[in-house]
């Protein structure tokens, strides 16, 4: 996640507000059998869809297409 936009004030103004981007993982591991022998494990994860939570003080908004996306996040008292 990379946070492009940050503003509002919890404690004066009740609220803030998160702006970011998602982008896709890649992972690669290194794990030894109980024979011996090395094994390499490479993942690349590219998801996509649309994913929103909310209730009466938080809500997140995240929409990916092939792991990039951009979300939302706010919360506020009311």
């Amino acid at each position: 996640m990379i946070k492009i936009l940050e503003g509002g004030h919890w404690e004066k103004k009740g609220y803030n507000y998160t702006l970011f981007l998602t982008l896709p993982s890649y992972s690669s591991d290194k794990v030894r059998s109980i024979a011996g022998s090395e094994l390499v494990s490479k993942k690349l994860e590219l998801p996509t869809g649309f994913f929103l939570t909310s209730n009466n003080i938080y809500c997140n908004i995240v929409i990916k297409l092939l792991g990039f996306g951009v979300g939302l996040e706010i919360h506020s008292r009311s």
